[in-house]
């Protein structure tokens, strides 16, 4: 699966019931940093939107001292 429907499918869960569905967010965000860490140099496909959208539903599960590119950014 790509980041970015990683990502959307992390989001539409997060919209429909982010609490019934944390497990489920947490595990997509958790696979979003593998891709992160193998590819953040050679891929064009973590753009600014990409990463803040990735960012601010961390935030609000509150996994930002968990995930490498929420560290990197500090």
């Amino acid at each position: 699966m790509s980041t970015i429907a990683l990502l959307n499918y992390a989001v539409f869960l997060f919209n429909n019931d982010h609490e019934a569905n944390r497990d489920k967010i947490v595990e997509l965000l958790m696979e979003f940093e593998k891709c992160w860490l193998k590819r953040k140099n050679n891929s064009n496909e973590f753009d600014e939107n990409i990463m803040k959208t990735a960012s601010i539903l961390a935030m609000h599960l509150n996994l930002a001292g968990h995930l490498s590119w929420m560290k990197q950014a500090e």
